[in-house]
């Protein structure tokens, strides 16, 4: 797969006038760039004000973003970097957490195998959730996600075999 990374403004100028001037032509080369498990039909139905992208297409957004990458070798390169508040005596060294794709995708599939085990499938209605993960949490609380001073705890993630309620 091509990067995706822009080097220079003059670069940036020159992709942001063409997704201006073609924007299906444009998304739909960045779009083939991806696994798709079914081709789309059209890039964009427009029917102001509602738009369709890649309609008739099935893709599969987390093998894209983190599956494909750990496979195709960039399983060491850097997914997530998180850096807190400073942590020091002096207070300016801030506590820096890098997480890799490989680290990423195991603890998504710990994420899916509790929610399985939870009895979520294909079809089974059930709702999502972006919450703020304070990362000490996910490894210091074993078989829990807690919200940091609730004391109540969340979807168990962190232990393998855990039975937690969401």
């Amino acid at each position: 797969m091509p990067s995706l990374h822009v080097p220079d403004m003059a670069t940036y100028e020159k992709l942001h006038t063409q997704a201006l001037n073609n924007p299906e032509k444009f998304w739909g080369d960045i779009a083939k760039q991806f696994h798709w498990y079914k081709p789309w039909n059209t890039v964009l139905e427009w029917n102001c004000p509602d738009a369709k992208w890649f309609s008739g297409g099935t893709t599969n957004a987390c093998f894209n973003a983190v599956d494909r990458l750990v496979a195709n070798g960039q399983g060491d390169d850097v997914a997530i970097l998180w850096e807190g508040e400073p942590a020091g005596d002096n207070g300016d060294t801030p506590e820096i957490r890098k997480i890799t794709f490989k680290e990423l995708q195991n603890e998504v599939s710990r994420v899916a195998n509790t929610l399985k085990r939870m009895g979520v499938r294909k079809g089974v209605p059930s709702g999502r959730v972006a919450v703020r993960v304070d990362f000490r949490r996910v490894r210091g609380v074993p078989g829990r996600l807690q919200r940091p001073g609730s004391g109540q705890h969340g979807l168990g993630v962190c232990k393998a075999g855990a039975q937690d309620d969401l």
